[in-house]
């Protein structure tokens, strides 16, 4: 029984850091992503860098 506990928390702890680290992520793309559209606003000229509208 205390083995098989002590693995359950393991899964646990591993499980709650992969998903912190999707959310950290995720955060860190929305961030990026916002300030490259802020910056593209400002400069149209991003668009056509990026895109070439």
């Amino acid at each position: 029984m205390n083995p098989q506990s002590l693995h359950k928390k393991d899964t646990r702890s591993f499980t709650e850091k992969h998903i912190s680290l999707i959310l950290f992520l995720l955060c860190v793309f929305v961030i990026v992503s916002v300030f490259l559209v802020a910056y593209a606003i400002s400069e149209q000229s991003v668009f056509t860098a990026l895109g070439g509208l």
